[in-house]
């Protein structure tokens, strides 16, 4: 197909929210081409060197939540998405960087395509000719790919024609998949727990955000196990290819090399989709780790239909459930008395009827977002 006419889209979503499974269900259509993670790395690297241009010191996690960010708006980040190549020692030392790394999924170390085409690199043009180079087959129509924690790069490329999709689980099923069972081979170290579940958050605030573009998609995990057949009818509407020929999710689901893929949950291999892969959190969280996360997750859980197990009262008895081994972040992060007491900030805005612009940028990304968290928690 002619790559002018062809449909480029972007997965994205937080680590353990269920875009891998998203990706492998539609690579299973003969017109849709997704790659697992190509480019992980160029990602950081786009977003470190915006921070570095602004002299910004603490970019240990360029790809960050973008709460409580005052260093730069949304429109000095797009500006230099949009402005900016970043030299190809640059961009060839990241490449050899992630050989071999498991953040990688899709290996590109034979692909000498991007060695000889180019001398400097913007994103779009970086995307667009990666996913170019690995669907060649005339057949596929809609072509993509799948990363983790991007999603403050949505507004860039659906403004450069690339179509999103974001995928959103129960947080206290993410919270519980990065850190039980095998999710420290997918996750890493253990991190905070504030520290996730402001991550998570940021997926939701982009969802408010743009969730009415045509451009955009969102997608519940839940949804997507329990109703994939009406879920996937959308999705390939959304991508302009044809319906599935078949129930594909009761079949066998294969990975890029064709094998049985049989999931990457943390708690056990499936085969297929597991409608039922839903609330394992209340076989491995306390009640305070639960109170915990319902509080800092309140309003975007009511705004998208979560329901509490506990309450949302303010987690006073909280303690780390899993023991915090990395040393880039503050260990007491979740219980530091200046973090708990931005959160209790947060939620005093969403009683007030016009903060500032700068507290919504600051609390809320969007005043979109914003809206849609007060209506969600005037209601209660």
């Amino acid at each position: 197909m002619d790559n002018k006419k062809r449909t480029y889209f972007l997965i994205t979503g937080m680590a353990r929210s269920g875009t891998t499974l998203v990706e492998k269900v539609l690579n299973e259509h003969p017109e849709i081409m997704a790659l697992s993670q190509p480019i992980p790395k160029i990602y950081s690297l786009f977003k470190k060197e915006f921070l570095l241009s602004l002299n910004c010191k603490d970019i240990q996690y360029p790809l960050n939540n973008l709460f409580n960010e005052t260093r730069y708006t949304r429109q000095d980040f797009l500006q230099f998405l949009s402005n900016q190549s970043i030299g190809r020692n640059k961009i060839f030392s990241v490449l050899k960087e992630m050989e071999g790394w498991t953040g990688q999924k899709t290996d590109l170390r034979e692909s000498e395509f991007l060695k000889r085409k180019f001398s400097e690199f913007k994103l779009q043009k970086i995307y667009k000719d990666l996913i170019s180079h690995f669907s060649l087959s005339s057949q596929v129509a809609a072509a993509g790919s799948k990363e983790i924690i991007i999603e403050e790069f949505t507004e860039f490329f659906l403004n450069h024609n690339c179509k999103i999709i974001i995928v959103v689980r129960d947080p206290r099923d993410v919270f519980t998949s990065i850190n039980v069972g095998k999710g420290s081979e997918y996750a890493g170290h253990v991190r905070p727990t504030l520290f996730h579940l402001r991550n998570w958050r940021k997926s939701v605030a982009i969802v408010n955000t743009f969730k009415d573009h045509p451009n955009f998609f969102f997608l519940r995990y839940e949804d997507f196990i329990q109703d994939t057949g009406i879920c996937l009818g959308k999705l390939t509407n959304f991508l302009g290819v044809s319906d599935f020929e078949r129930d594909i999710w009761n079949e066998t689901i294969k990975d890029k090399d064709g094998k049985e893929w049989t999931g990457n949950s943390s708690t056990g291999k499936h085969r297929g989709i597991n409608s039922s892969n839903t609330g394992k959190y209340l076989d491995h969280l306390n009640e305070t780790t639960i109170n915990y996360i319902e509080y800092i997750c309140g309003p975007e859980m009511k705004a998208l239909g979560y329901k509490n197990t506990v309450n949302e009262d303010f987690p006073v008895l909280f303690q780390e459930p899993f023991k915090v081994v990395e040393q880039n972040l503050d260990q007491n992060m979740s219980t530091n008395p200046k973090e708990l007491g931005l959160e209790k900030m947060r939620r005093n805005f969403l009683l007030e009827e016009h903060p500032s612009k700068e507290n919504i940028q600051m609390f809320f990304f969007s005043k979109e977002n914003f809206n849609v968290l007060k209506e969600s928690y005037d209601k209660t």
